[in-house]
């Protein structure tokens, strides 16, 4: 039998089944901080809550004190997998930028197309 030491580590793809709790909850985030550390990214996301201020006296205090954004979950990407991560990103932001951008390409033709009439 060989020993722990004889043995060789292969890597064997598997397949991932991504599965999301029914209970799982959504929060937004209003702010992020990216941290690189020794092994990880670590990424926190704070959500801001409006305060309550109606008075001027209230509204000056809150200038003053500021607001707090709380962490609302912290996430650790392994280096890495960091760059998959910000390719995934990278696609979706592209796509909502398209996506903006083709209601107003619409805006225009319909007023191009009704100017004809």
């Amino acid at each position: 039998m060989p020993d722990a030491k004889d043995t060789v580590e292969q890597s064997v793809p598997v397949k991932v089944n991504l599965r999301v709790p029914a209970g799982m909850p959504s929060l937004y985030a209003h702010q992020m901080i990216v941290q690189p550390v020794q092994h990880e990214i670590v990424l926190s996301f704070f959500e801001v809550m409006p305060p309550i201020a109606q008075t001027e006296e209230q509204v000056k205090a809150v200038q003053e004190s500021g607001i707090i954004a709380e962490c609302v979950a912290r996430i650790m990407v392994s280096k890495a997998a960091f760059p998959n991560f910000v390719a995934a990103l990278t696609s979706a932001l592209k796509q909502l930028r398209d996506s903006q951008e083709k209601p107003e390409e619409a805006n225009a033709d319909n007023t191009r197309n009704d100017s004809k009439d």
